[in-house]
């Protein structure tokens, strides 16, 4: 039996914005960018841990700024 490959996010944001369903269209950019959001704040988690203390702190600030950017400050 063949399997189907999941649609993306962002997959499905581009056809909810091609037959017109806009409101559809922006949750499932918020979900994309949040999603995103999560998979850098989990890659620099596991980066923090092997890191000195001494740049522990300026690497999790760096994060909490581009994971702000990515969701617009609404997390």
């Amino acid at each position: 039996m063949q399997t189907t490959p999941q649609k993306t996010t962002s997959d499905l944001e581009r056809e909810a914005y091609i037959v017109g369903d806009l409101d559809r269209a922006q949750l499932l950019g918020r979900i994309d960018a949040l999603q995103r959001a999560l998979g850098q704040a989990v890659a620099t988690l596991e980066e923090i841990t092997n890191m000195s203390n001494r740049y522990r702190a300026g690497a999790a600030r760096e994060t909490l700024a581009t994971i702000e950017q990515l969701t617009h400050g609404d997390y």
